[in-house]
């Protein structure tokens, strides 16, 4: 199975209960079609760089998940023919890249267990300690600055 990422964007015209409806629709989907949903990324609302079937802004989700080669086709034409969608993209991640992001699914299953495991008959021991990041992790590249970020000049 290979890695992909998904970003859509919807029109503003629908309450946020709605949108995240139809991202769930979404990832039931991919389910349905035999693809692991990693995550889905509610970004909110944001002004668009420019109009949009005569909109300003829109609500932008990003999913993550994994799947044969005929699933992102299928997704692709379900956002295509969706009517609250204004733009969608969907792309395969480089082999780093979602290796990072099985990891970080692992790890989040982990702590969820953990914190199953200390809801128990015990009581909630652990509830309200932050969960800790990993010494030494190494930043995804989404997580990198960019190379044309701001930065103080350098002294000649």
């Amino acid at each position: 199975m290979r890695t992909y990422e998904a970003m859509f964007i919807l029109a503003p015209t629908l309450d946020l209960e709605a949108a995240d409806d139809f991202a769930r629709r979404m990832a039931e989907l991919v389910q349905r079609a035999g693809g692991e949903v990693h995550g889905i990324e509610p970004w909110g609302k944001r002004r668009l760089a420019y109009d949009i079937r005569h909109h300003r802004e829109g609500i932008y989700y990003v999913m993550r998940f994994s799947a044969e080669v005929e699933v992102p086709r299928e997704l692709r034409r379900a956002l295509g023919l969706a009517e609250p969608v204004l733009r969608y993209l969907v792309m395969r991640l480089d082999e780093r890249e979602a290796e990072a992001i099985r990891a970080r699914a692992e790890r989040a299953a982990e702590a969820e267990e953990e914190e199953e495991e200390a809801d128990g008959p015990a009581g909630r021991a652990g509830a309200g300690a932050p969960a800790e990041a990993s010494a030494g992790e190494q930043p995804s590249a989404r997580e990198v600055e960019p190379l044309g970020a701001a930065r103080e000049p350098e002294a000649c």
